[in-house]
């Protein structure tokens, strides 16, 4: 060999020899393990590491079973480092916590927690809603049905419940659900409907106020009544039945139209059917048409009027011929569907009203003229 060849030769291989022995000189063999004292940092791929451990190229495997993080703030993290260090995904844990990052938000949307005192796991969902079957839930759970809708639980009308709805926007379109606390009834749970979300429809199911809510026997059922009627196929039976209004009402044939308050009397040529009084003290007399029956017996018609005979009611009465006070006798008057005062007769001495014609006793005054007064009705 050549002097020259042979200088060249020596001299790498005093390099080689130099770098192996500088680079294993930092690996220090402990039984069967192996560890390194180096402070600085290994580099896979990359010839300028910038943690303990880089790969910057190819895949890292690791074929055991199981990885620890030991410390307690311990996080790893998945997705493309940008030069401001922010990232993708990660996870972060601590003593009891374990969190779910989007550390390109610095937001922890899912969190596992365990309690020390129970020692029972939880999942919880910090911030926004969680959807199956759809990628914009409109509640804090939502699952798609296809066809059928969306099934949701969350706020209806910022009240918790679960619902089932037109679709997943249930804020704006239809939905019916169960829900807690109705209309300001915080101990109560109702069955919750609505066509436009705007307007609820419950069946109520809870307690009176200042009843105690662990007695059973105070609980009672309401409905809504903003519009609309309950209506029942069968026999309803109860301990006793509460209403706003205070008279007791019969649909019953009519022979015209009739405006609330009207006073009526049984119509002489047809079978049961009434029409507007038109005579004074007639003994026909059969009711006053109601605007609002507390309690209403028959079934309704267009050609049927609803005819109360018993209870407070609101009349049309006629004070021309004699003012009316508190407590007098009404029966009919000579303008059409009015009541008037009735003047009792003497008979051997003794003053009675004629007998068939009251129709109840004035609870309001009518000095004069026309309007419309309270009267307890009490056929007689």
């Amino acid at each position: 060999m050549p002097q020259r060849s042979c200088l060249v030769f020596a001299f790498w291989s005093a390099v080689v020899v130099g770098f192996s022995s500088t680079a294993w000189s930092q690996w220090t063999p402990s039984g069967t393990n192996i560890y390194n004292s180096n402070t600085g940092n290994v580099g896979v791929g990359t010839s300028a590491p910038a943690y303990k451990l880089d790969v910057t190229s190819g895949e890292a495997r690791f074929a055991g079973y199981r990885t620890f993080f030991t410390d307690t703030s311990a996080q790893l993290r998945i997705g493309n480092r940008t030069v401001d260090g922010t990232w993708a995904v990660g996870i972060n844990g601590s003593a009891t916590d374990f969190w779910f990052y989007d550390f390109t938000t610095g937001k922890a949307p899912i969190r596992l927690i365990q309690v020390p005192s129970t020692l029972t796991d939880n999942i919880l969902l910090t911030g926004g809603n969680v959807g199956i079957g759809l990628t914009d839930p409109g509640a804090p759970f939502s699952l798609s049905g296809g066809s059928a809708g969306p099934i949701g639980a969350g706020l209806i009308r910022n009240h918790a419940g679960f619902y089932l709805a037109t679709d997943d926007n249930h804020a704006t379109t239809g939905y019916f659900g169960l829900q807690r606390a109705p209309n300001g009834f915080p101990n109560d749970l109702a069955l919750v409907g609505s066509a436009d979300s705007a307007t609820p429809r419950w069946l109520r199911i809870g307690y009176n106020v200042g009843n105690d809510p662990n007695n059973i026997f105070n609980s009672k059922v309401a409905f809504n009544t903003l519009t609309g009627d309950a209506s029942f196929s069968g026999t309803v039976t109860g301990t006793n039945i509460q209403a706003q209004y205070q008279d007791v009402a019969e649909w019953v044939p009519a022979t015209v139209k009739m405006v609330p308050g009207t006073v009526v009397v049984l119509n002489p040529d047809k079978d049961n059917e009434v029409m507007p009084s038109s005579q004074s003290y007639d003994t026909k007399v059969a009711g006053v048409v109601s605007a609002h029956p507390g309690l209403i017996l028959g079934e309704s018609s267009d050609s049927k009027a609803r005819i109360a005979t018993t209870g407070r009611v609101k009349v049309k009465a006629d004070a021309v011929r004699a003012p009316i006070a508190i407590g007098d006798l009404l029966v009919t008057g000579d303008r059409p569907g009015t009541a008037m005062k009735s003047e009792p007769i003497e008979i051997a001495g003794t003053k009675i009203h004629r007998p068939g014609t009251v129709i109840g006793k004035a609870l309001q005054a009518l000095p004069n003229g026309e309007g419309e007064i309270l009267v307890l009705l009490s056929m007689q």
